[in-house]
């Protein structure tokens, strides 16, 4: 289970902080009631909101770009051996080997010289 500070609010309104995103506990009334103050809360404080009902979180919602970013993260990690080249790439960075963008088009500059 994540490292979470849960904290009681006012009824059943809970909010739990991980890292830099906040998540908000709400019934799905108040979410229903409140959803434009909701969909502000989601875009502009990078913060989720748990659904309640029936005394269950039933859903979650999100930014679009941190549910793209999630869905990215997924894939990186299914996908056999990205985690290895990632720190390999972090490695090679660190030790100085890369390429500024000047260097990238000094190349293809070259390159179309050659031709």
């Amino acid at each position: 289970m994540p490292n979470w500070h849960i904290k009681r609010t006012r009824g059943l309104v809970l909010r739990a902080r991980n890292f830099m995103t906040m998540t908000i506990f709400k019934p799905m009334r108040e979410a229903q009631q409140e959803l434009p103050e909701v969909f502000d809360m989601i875009e502009s404080a990078d913060e989720r909101v748990v659904v309640i009902h029936h005394d269950r979180p039933a859903a979650i919602m999100m930014s679009y770009v941190e549910y793209e970013g999630l869905l990215e993260a997924l894939d990186v990690l299914s996908t056999p051996g990205a985690r290895e080249e990632i720190r390999e790439a972090e490695a090679r960075y660190a030790a100085g080997e890369y390429c500024t963008a000047d260097d990238v088009r000094a190349d293809l500059e070259r390159r179309k010289r050659e031709e």
